[in-house]
């Protein structure tokens, strides 16, 4: 490896050159000419924390701190991208064809305990997703047997995150219910939003620090009956490869199954193996399962699932049909936007699962499982705007019979979701004669009642025309008991019309009071205000000002009115979902929902304001 003199500087390029070779050398993670701009962006950020303004002046710091810099390096450029039940359709050979076989040879060897080893586990989720996994399963095919994950990196600080085993509770969420299960706890005080794995599987996972070019006896001196070493091999030269794919046959059960990942192969690489499902390999002296369990090489056998997907908005159903492809083992034999609509169509349609909206017109989500679901009833995801740690609507949801929950799919983000959403209706179709089970332990922690606590702080925005005073009744009765101060942006009003407005829009009975906007100084929590929409919106920049504000777009869009809406730069934007509206160019920030969402929407952001 070059070194350079210490006070002498070098040129910025050859920094980058410098780190560069330093981690391949160190990790055998592969740094050259197309993964320059990646090393010079993460060096930046190394640089900026260091107070560094030269890069070329980091040769010095680096040879005076050469352990810890030589560490940070490594964990700064080794890639840690991965989440909960990363590519399921392995765990799905895990379970209806790989698991059983290990088993029957855990039993043979007279042992008690199945291996497994996380080769490149990174932050461990990957190793408590096994572990989650394997406890699940275990139950119900072998109790008699236990299990034990060893995983292992190349990033010392990732294995310290891994053994410590917190993450944010968001992430935990992604990963299915039923797995979830009561493994987990929730932090408290500064890490009130993390959650750390349970000991009782804790106890089942070890960590080692491991470099997969230069593996050491340390952990490994036993035979592994599952080996994953998925998405790392990508970093690699073929010659690496082929020599880490050696080192881990060695270590691989007689008859175990090394995984790695699906857009990974070992193919060409001369190699005594042969492939059991996609991205997955035994030793090829393994003889082959009885056709009941055996998989075509390549492919899954697997039973597309028929769903029925239950919203009320055309563009989410639209991605659902989307995302619900064959290619990904489903298709949607069936659309309805509100619970009676599901009710009749499920008379007529058979199908595996269910989707379902919690805010919709009619018969919304909740109200549809408590009056439909029985226990043969097909399994239901919930896929809603509801946040999931809703005292309310999502525990009533999960305690009426839904299986699983996937929170927030909003247009901005629904591809996002796409590989979540079909790994927890696969999950729910697995595990449907176990039945629902209700709220997660971790869920029950979370909850919380959504509603606004400071409303001083807050502020509605609702616009719209005098024609869509309808909507604007219906968005206002569903905040009937927000104390959120509301102005009203009216096009076509006028001060003449206020007490038509009034009493359209509220009831006899109301708390609220419509009144003249002041000039300035706060806005009285319950207060209401309405305004034209020509003139109103530069009155509103001093009420702006200190407040976490929800703009509200109900019906058409006036352009000019959504313009003058976005220049105030409101924390949050929801503009009704109509055709019309599909036409406008939303900034990042702002939403498309259905006229049913629009309310708890808006509720449910002010809700986090503290």
């Amino acid at each position: 490896m070059k070194s350079f003199p210490k006070g002498q500087g070098a040129a910025t390029g050859d920094v980058y050159d410098f780190v560069g070779r330093l981690v391949t050398e160190h990790t055998g993670v592969q740094l050259g000419a197309k993964q320059r701009p990646m090393v010079e962006s993460r060096l930046q950020k190394r640089l900026s924390l260091l107070n560094i303004a030269d890069p070329a002046d980091y040769f010095d710091y680096f040879h005076a701190n050469k352990e810890v810099e030589t560490s940070a390096l490594i964990a700064l450029l080794t890639t840690h991208h991965t989440y909960f039940f990363r590519e399921f359709t392995q765990f799905e050979f895990l379970s209806d064809t790989a698991l059983d076989l290990i088993i029957a040879g855990v039993r043979a060897r007279k042992e008690k305990v199945v291996r497994v080893w996380s080769a490149a586990c990174s932050y461990g989720q990957e190793v408590y997703s096994l572990a989650m996994f394997l406890d699940y399963h275990l139950k119900i095919k072998a109790p008699d047997l236990s299990f034990e994950i060893l995983g292992t990196d190349v990033d010392p600080e990732a294995v310290k995150v891994a053994a410590n085993g917190v993450y944010r509770y968001s992430e935990l969420k992604e990963a299915p219910m039923q797995y979830v299960a009561d493994h987990w706890v929730k932090g408290t005080g500064d890490v009130a939003d993390f959650v750390k794995i349970k000991a009782k599987l804790r106890d089942k996972c070890r960590f080692h620090v491991a470099n997969l070019v230069a593996l050491k006896p340390q952990g490994l001196n036993q035979n592994f009956d599952v080996i994953f070493c998925r998405n790392v091999f990508i970093y690699f030269t073929p010659a690496q490869v082929r020599l880490i794919s050696t080192e881990l046959l060695k270590r691989l059960a007689k008859n175990g199954y090394l995984f790695v990942g699906v857009s990974e192969g070992l193919h060409g690489m001369d190699m005594p193996l042969k492939t059991v499902s996609s991205s997955v390999y035994q030793d090829k002296n393994v003889p082959d399962p009885a056709p009941r369990v055996l998989h075509t090489p390549g492919t899954e056998r697997r039973k597309t699932l028929r769903v029925i997907c239950v919203d009320d908005s055309p563009s989410v159903l639209m991605v659902l049909k989307r995302l619900l492809s064959k290619e990904r083992g489903f298709e949607v034999v069936g659309t309805a936007t509100n619970g009676l609509e599901a009710k009749e169509l499920l008379k007529s349609t058979s199908c595996d699962l269910m989707t379902l909206d919690i805010h919709m017109p009619e018969m919304n989500g909740v109200e549809y499982l408590k009056a439909n679901y029985h226990p043969a009833h097909p399994p239901v995801v919930m896929v809603t705007s509801v946040s999931r740690d809703d005292a309310g609507l999502a525990t009533q949801a999960l305690t009426l019979g839904a299986s699983d929950y996937i929170e927030k799919p909003s247009l901005n983000n629904m591809n996002e979701v796409g590989e979540q959403l079909c790994t927890k209706l696969r999950t729910a179709f697995k595990t449907r004669e176990a039945g629902p089970k209700g709220p997660t332990t971790v869920d029950v922690d979370f909850r919380r009642e959504v509603k606004v606590t400071q409303p001083q702080n807050c502020l509605r925005v609702v616009a719209g025309a005098m024609a869509d005073l309808v909507k604007v009744k219906i968005l206002m009765n569903q905040c009937q008991a927000d104390p959120t101060p509301v102005v009203f942006l009216l096009s076509g009003y006028t001060d003449a019309q206020r007490e038509r407005v009034w009493t359209q829009v509220f009831p006899a009975d109301t708390q609220r009071k419509a009144g003249v906007l002041p000039a300035a100084g706060p806005l009285p929590t319950g207060g209401v205000f309405l305004l034209d929409a020509v003139f109103g919106p530069a009155r509103l920049a001093e009420f702006f000002r200190g407040k976490t504000v929800t703009a509200v777009m109900v019906g058409v869009a006036d352009l000019k009115l959504f313009n003058d809406l976005c220049a105030k730069n409101p924390q949050q934007l929801l503009v009704e979902e109509l055709p019309e509206n599909l036409k406008i160019t939303l900034p990042a920030f702002a939403d498309r929902v259905p006229l049913a969402s629009l309310a708890f929407n808006s509720i449910e952001f002010l809700s986090r304001v503290k």
